[in-house]
């Protein structure tokens, strides 16, 4: 289940699919029930407010959103698949509430080790997650903004409407973790902006230093594409 956001194109092209939906586990029971039982199915999830701001850069980088990150918090709404929550692509019709349909979870923060741990179950599946492409040039800016997600969150009103509008997402993700999911997944979530503080005040308090290790491995590929990222 590909979730806008959350590391599913590195995952297409590990898997060579090209221009997938983002359907969700209800919409793909509903067009082939026996296709998806039968199916192993599985999908990456993420902090739900790192997430929001990189819905925040990747549609601004296309000039979809004409405000400040503050006011945008506020208008999810706009957005309505870009920005609905994660659980809701996870749910086919008549789940329980805080239940998932999907037989895998991974975590973006540790999308490397845990994409390796689920190809170990399936021999067909490449063993690494393929190098993220050069191909999509808008998206340098936001894979190059050296201002980690957290610093976006300085204000207390926002930070409380974005749990607000991401609140089942976050109490999922703080109450059943994936064994050995990393501190960075949920670190911060449950606590509130003191004065003067950000949310990497926060996260950095539980965590340490504020990283995706995940995109550490990436290399640019090109000259071409070095100096855009530098620029």
């Amino acid at each position: 289940m590909h979730i806008p956001k959350n590391g599913g194109s590195t995952v297409e092209r590990t898997l060579k699919v090209h221009d997938a939906c983002h359907a969700s586990a209800s919409d793909c029971e509903q067009c082939d029930h026996d296709a998806w039982t039968r199916s192993y199915t599985f999908t990456v999830v993420r902090n739900p407010l790192a997430r929001l701001v990189s819905i925040y850069e990747y549609l601004g980088s296309y000039g979809l959103v004409g405000m400040s990150f503050d006011n945008f918090v506020h208008a999810t709404h706009l957005y309505p698949l870009m920005a609905r929550p994660q659980l809701s692509f996870l749910r086919t019709s008549g789940a329980a509430a805080g239940a998932v349909n999907v037989r895998a979870v991974l975590h973006l923060e540790n999308l490397q080790a845990e994409w390796l741990n689920l190809s170990a179950k399936f021999p067909r599946l490449p063993r690494t997650l393929a190098v993220e492409s050069h191909r999509i040039p808008q998206h340098l800016r936001i894979r190059n903004n050296a201002t980690p997600w957290c610093r976006y969150y300085t204000n207390r009103s926002v930070l409380a409407h974005a749990r607000r509008v991401y609140e089942e997402d976050i109490q999922w993700l703080e109450r059943s973790p994936n064994a050995g999911m990393p501190c960075a997944t949920t670190a911060g979530l449950s606590v509130k902006l003191g004065p003067g503080q950000s949310m990497c005040d926060v996260v950095e308090r539980n965590c340490g230093a504020v990283r995706e290790p995940w995109r550490a491995n990436y290399n640019w590929e090109t000259s071409a594409v070095k100096s855009q990222a530098h620029a």
